[in-house]
Formats: C-alpha cells, sequence, structure tokens
C-alpha cells in the first residue's frame, strides 16, 4: 500500500482520471489512461520483474490487462465517491496477490505469460460486465465539476465535498 499504490494511485485516479472524466467521458478517459498506466510498467520488463517467453506478447497483454483493471478500478473510485484510498487498496490488493501469495501457490504459472492470460480472462469479465452494467458510465455522474485542491480535507480519509 505505502509503495505502488501510494506512489501511483494519487496521479492516476485522483488526478488524472476525474479530468479525463471530465473531458472525455467515464470509458474513454478509462481507455486513455489505462494504456498510460500500462506503459508507465515499461521499465519493469527490463528487470527480473518480467518472466515472460516473448517481451512485446507479453507487454500487449500487461496493456490489455491494465485497461480492463482501469475499469475495475474507474467503476470503485466513481462509486465510493471518489475514493482514494479504495483505488489505492484495490491496486494494492493486486500487486499483493500477483507478487505475494500467487509465487507461493502457483510458481509455474508466475513463471510465465499463462497469469498475464489468467488474470485477463477475470479482469477482462468483469470489466465487460461493468461495462454492459453501467452503459460505459462507471459509476459516473456526469455534469461534475474537477476537484480543486481543498487543503482542509485530507485525500487519505478525510470526508470531501461532493464535486459530482
Amino acid at each position: 500500500m505505502l509503495t505502488s499504490s501510494l506512489a501511483e494511485e494519487p496521479g492516476w485516479r485522483d488526478f488524472a482520471l476525474p479530468r479525463l472524466q471530465t473531458r472525455y467521458g467515464p470509458l474513454v478517459g478509462t481507455l486513455i489512461l489505462g494504456p498510460l498506466w500500462a506503459w508507465w510498467h515499461l521499465p519493469l520488463f527490463l528487470t527480473t520483474w518480467y518472466r515472460g517467453e516473448n517481451a512485446l506478447r507479453s507487454i500487449a497483454l500487461y496493456t490489455v490487462l491494465a485497461v480492463a483493471f482501469s475499469i475495475i478500478i474507474t467503476w470503485a473510485f466513481n462509486r465510493t465517491g471518489e475514493s482514494l484510498p479504495v483505488a489505492m487498496l484495490i491496486h494494492a490488493s493486486n500487486n499483493n496477490t500477483f507478487s505475494v501469495l500467487a509465487p507461493v501457490l502457483l510458481p509455474a504459472l508466475v513463471s510465465s505469460d499463462s497469469v498475464r492470460v489468467a488474470s485477463l480472462i477475470g479482469y477482462g469479465a468483469v470489466a465487460i460486465a461493468l461495462v454492459v452494467a453501467t452503459r460505459g458510465q462507471l459509476g459516473y455522474e456526469p455534469g461534475g465539476q474537477v476537484r480543486q485542491l481543498d487543503p482542509v480535507h485530507s485525500q487519505f480519509g478525510g470526508s470531501r465535498p461532493a464535486a459530482r
């Protein structure tokens, strides 16, 4: 929670997503944000984190996976009144599952692109269901204003004025 989630989610979900949603709508805004978020992680493919057989295939899978996962996070973020801690918790849960739990329980799966394919099937199904169920709105309430920085209300748990 204190590493990747804290380092990423304030920028991706708390800053960029509300602006993209206001300008392009929730689905298109997320479809813009998802690949950017994936490509932010490209340096990982130059480290021991990457264990795939084909780098280009892995990067493509990772990008599509990030888009599907972004749709899920966007829906949760919007449905919780743009709660940054919720977005951070979802991100941290995903990272911990694949970095800590999966290598112990499924070592053969983690050492190949199979984990990305399996994740894409699961997250993709949920993302498609959310897009269909919300008709692409992903919990977004149109007509809202982009939040301005409010030094009185904490980003981490304080009550925030409703902007949407």
